[in-house]
């Protein structure tokens, strides 16, 4: 008798499945071993949900490569970490509860919606789903499509809505992110190509205040049931749990236009086995050899450490903000530092209760500091505005600098701890970075951290490396 927690594919059963992608030929055997012994201990949920998202490009995905593509840059990934995922070069990243947070408030969302008079299309769910499993489809053989919902209301008028429960809802008017936007046409132009009409699109963002705290409730089925339940009574009384935040989203040709062009091109890319470059590498490319651009490309796995560490210190307590310069992360190399990181340590954080109570008291609309990026930075700023005493509103925090230094391991051998302390070097180009940074360090009320790693970089080999002739790029479909 097995002593899996599921009913799920065995190892020999997944290596078969991804031995039938249409990467495969080019997935190295140690990294395709690797996942199958992965996905053989998932959830039978889970490996299925794996072994789908590997066959194309989903809506998410694209629409952080159109967005890249744009010169927007996703704050959690990069078309570089796409393609690594579908060529099985990384394992997929454990889901914590806020990433999991939009599947399990989904039906609640759902169910809400149906609450307005909507009723779920699923003969059309059912067509493009039906049309998106045929291998042989004429139009997006490269995508993953699976619309979270397809709604019909009274007029016989379709509503195609994308799910999102984030950590503050979105200011009532306030834009969708445009990775949304992207996302949202995605599932249209699948729907369109099955056939199925689209009247209109929507973000439908899940207000909830609770949902932070009550997410890891929620991976108890009855809990889960029964918050669900709680929340849906409510939603029509004064005092409702929560509500919906509506964002319409009206069709884009262009972005359209994109999306399907940048999905053939990516996809084409993947299946050939290409990885584009990282977007750290871009701007100094032109000036350093292949070899030098392979290197830089780890500062992808040095800033993911250092994320792990982030948390693992304390997280949004003691490392409330991580931010990666990405001049001082392309010039690093030049300067003869690969890796150079700028964290910011909160020495403090805003009482938020208070803050928020005290500017509500004084006129300030509340939709104003609620609304989404508007985080204790800007919080100080506006108590600040106001003439009032910072240090009523900041609640005490510390920082284990050993512990952080122990964390961070032996691959880093330069660790500086200081106020505001940047060291840069003579280039015009870093030069040109004092200035913001100054201004940075004048206008934050946090501590920065200096985390390096020395490389073996001569001055001599540095500025020859900055003489070298141009190297080509290594990404398709994307500009350098």
């Amino acid at each position: 008798m097995s002593d899996l927690p599921h009913a799920g594919l065995a190892f020999d059963a997944i290596v078969g499945k991804l031995r039938q992608l249409p990467q495969a030929a080019v997935i190295a055997d140690a990294d395709l071993d690797r996942a199958s012994r992965w996905a053989a201990d998932q959830p039978a949920a889970d490996q299925s949900f794996y072994l789908r998202r590997l066959r194309g490009i989903g809506g998410s995905e694209i629409g952080v490569i159109v967005s890249e593509a744009r010169g927007q840059r996703d704050p959690y990934t990069t078309h570089r970490a796409i393609a690594m995922d579908k060529l099985l070069m990384r394992l997929p990243v454990v889901a914590t509860d806020a990433m999991a947070r939009g599947s399990r408030f989904e039906p609640i969302v759902r169910a809400l919606m149906t609450r307005r008079g909507l009723v779920q299309d699923t003969v059309g769910l059912a067509q493009v789903n039906s049309y998106m499993r045929q291998a042989a489809r004429p139009t997006m053989r490269w995508a993953g499509a699976s619309p979270d919902d397809l709604l019909i209301n009274k007029k016989q008028q379709r509503l195609l809505p994308d799910y999102k429960v984030p950590g503050e809802a979105p200011s009532p008017g306030e834009s969708p992110l445009f990775r949304y936007v992207c996302q949202v046409h995605h599932y249209r132009a699948a729907l369109i190509d099955a056939g199925v009409p689209v009247d209109y699109m929507g973000i439908v963002n899940l207000d909830f205040p609770l949902a932070s705290a009550i997410s890891p409730l929620m991976a108890d089925a009855v809990i889960a049931d029964a918050i669900c339940r709680r929340i849906i009574e409510t939603a029509d009384t004064d005092h409702a749990m929560a509500a919906l935040v509506i964002q319409p989203v009206h069709f884009d040709a262009d972005v359209d236009n994109d999306l399907r062009q940048m999905g053939e091109s990516a996809w084409a890319d993947i299946v050939a086995g290409m990885v584009p470059q990282h977007l750290a590498a871009t701007s100094v490319t032109n000036t350093l050899s292949p070899t030098e651009v392979a290197r830089i490309a780890t500062l992808e796995q040095v800033i993911t450490h250092c994320a792990m560490v982030g948390r693992a210190v304390g997280g949004k307590e003691a490392l409330a903000r991580m931010e990666i310069d990405a001049a001082l992360q392309s010039m690093g190399p030049q300067e003869g530092y690969p890796f150079t990181l700028l964290t910011h340590v909160r020495k403090t954080s805003v009482d938020w209760d208070a803050a928020v109570a005290e500017l509500v008291n004084r006129g300030v609309p509340k939709a104003e500091f609620m609304m989404m990026g508007y985080d204790s930075d800007r919080m100080a700023a506006t108590l600040r505005e106001l003439n009032l005493d910072l240090e009523r509103y900041q609640l005490p925090t510390s920082v284990d600098h050993d512990r952080v230094r122990s964390l961070l391991g032996p691959e880093m051998d330069r660790f500086e701890h200081g106020n505001h302390q940047v060291t840069l070097g003579r280039s015009k180009a870093a030069q040109a970075l004092r200035a913001p940074i100054a201004e940075l360090a004048r206008d934050s009320t946090d501590e920065l951290l200096v985390i390096a790693e020395k490389s073996a970089l001569s001055a001599a080999t540095s500025a020859a490396v900055e003489a070298a002739p141009k190297a080509p790029s290594q990404t398709r479909g994307m500009q350098p």
